[in-house]
């Protein structure tokens, strides 16, 4: 057996044209359906529906979709291996990346009439810097475990009593995940945990994606999945037992982290007897996302809630909302390919970096303009938004090279 530091020094060469995970394509198409369920449930439905029965319950569960979009978000940067960290250029792509989701973040709260604020692409931008500096660090896997340590610590164990201390200092409350800002929807603690445990597992797969012994791992990898249940799965009925806060909003209770990790394995599991017996690529074809597909379908999709809203006022039956959510989540998902396929496109016409953000900004500040004139209508700083996002996508296809 090869030792911790042969192992290690193996991963330094994976990159991320080595690794063919089609798996994770699967993963950030399952985590698109959810968020595009929820948000057609709570748009859609009638008020009355969704606060109990069934379609409370699909809502819940739906809402477990940030939490699988920021664990993709480190386990992508996991799976890449840290040669991805070398070059002068590191930060430059980090940065970039991090500028343009920023941006598009923005639209989701100036189609809607807000100020600033930060929201889910957002989130993922911090996700994205966060494990940009633990990836520079000389332990990894050491930094991320201490950060997600401290994380729920200062969540859950201490947040009551800092509460008190830090006062009115709200950013520090929301550090902690003990009060939230306005206009963000995520506070940093526990929801940081999420692309940290990605980070995590993601270097550990590109471990067994190298390792020839594959029936060991696997055998492993099943134990290890039924040890995650028997942990998960009782404290996940505890919490409910105990009444412990199921709520996500702003900040987060300790009954939903808890259940969000029984989710997080569950979805594992799944994707890992897809993998198992083959049906990755198969599925892949069907709801799988890659990259720039699967920020594309953020916009894509409030779009396409927001047209149907202004049809039918959030008064469907569940007799015409199930067809309706299918076709919403089916159009969502081909369209945001669509994208893909175009981001695709424009690299392939090999421009500069320079010609493409330059050409992708000059488009996204006239867009911003139209928005101004068109401000007090329903459909059009919707669409005008969209557009924009769509923009910001596409210039993601730019790597800043050494």
């Amino acid at each position: 057996m090869s030792s911790i530091a042969d192992k290690q020094a193996s991963l330094s060469t994976l990159t991320p044209a080595s690794v063919n995970l089609y798996e994770l394509d699967v993963f950030r198409g399952m985590a698109a359906i959810f968020m595009v369920v929820n948000h057609a449930t709570i748009r859609l439905l009638p008020a009355d529906l969704v606060k109990e029965g069934l379609w409370s319950s699909v809502f819940f569960v739906s809402s477990f979709a940030p939490v699988f979009f920021f664990f993709i978000t480190g386990f992508g940067y996991g799976l890449q291996g840290r040669e991805a960290t070398r070059g002068n250029r590191y930060w430059h792509n980090i940065l970039y990346k991090i500028a343009l989701l920023l941006i598009a973040d923005q639209f989701l709260f100036w189609r809607g009439g807000s100020s600033l604020g930060m929201d889910f692409l957002g989130f993922i931008g911090l996700s994205m810097l966060t494990i940009a500096v633990i990836r520079k660090t000389p332990k990894p896997w050491l930094a991320a475990t201490i950060l997600i340590a401290l994380s729920i610590g200062l969540r859950f164990l201490l947040g009551g009593k800092l509460t008190g201390l830090f006062g009115d200092h709200n950013f520090l409350l929301w550090l902690i995940g003990a009060a939230s800002l306005p206009n963000v929807s995520y506070a940093f603690s526990p929801w940081i945990t999420y692309p940290c445990l990605g980070y995590i597992f993601g270097e550990i797969v590109a471990l067994h994606l190298q390792s020839q012994a594959q029936s060991q791992l696997e055998a492993r990898t099943t134990f290890a999945f039924i040890g995650s249940f028997l942990v998960l799965g009782p404290l996940s009925y505890l919490s409910w037992v105990k009444q412990l806060s199921f709520f996500r909003w702003g900040t987060m209770g300790i009954g939903f982290y808890i259940l969000s990790l029984l989710f997080l394995v569950l979805a594992g599991f799944i994707l890992y007897v897809v993998r198992v017996n083959g049906w990755g690529n198969r599925i892949r074809r069907v709801m799988g996302l890659r990259g720039i597909s699967s920020l594309a379908v953020v916009p894509i999709h409030y779009m396409i809630i927001s047209l149907t809203l202004s049809v039918t006022q959030g008064n469907l039956r569940p007799g015409l909302f199930i067809p309706m959510a299918i076709l919403i989540t089916y159009c969502s998902l081909s369209w945001a390919r669509q994208i893909e396929n175009l981001a695709q496109f424009l690299k392939g016409l090999k421009m500069s970096n320079v010609m493409i953000t330059s050409m992708g900004g000059g488009l996204v500040l006239l867009l911003t303009g139209l928005m101004v004139p068109f401000s007090h209508q329903a459909i059009l700083p919707n669409l005008i938004a969209t557009l924009a996002q769509l923009v910001i996508c596409l210039m993601l296809v730019v790597r800043w090279k050494s």
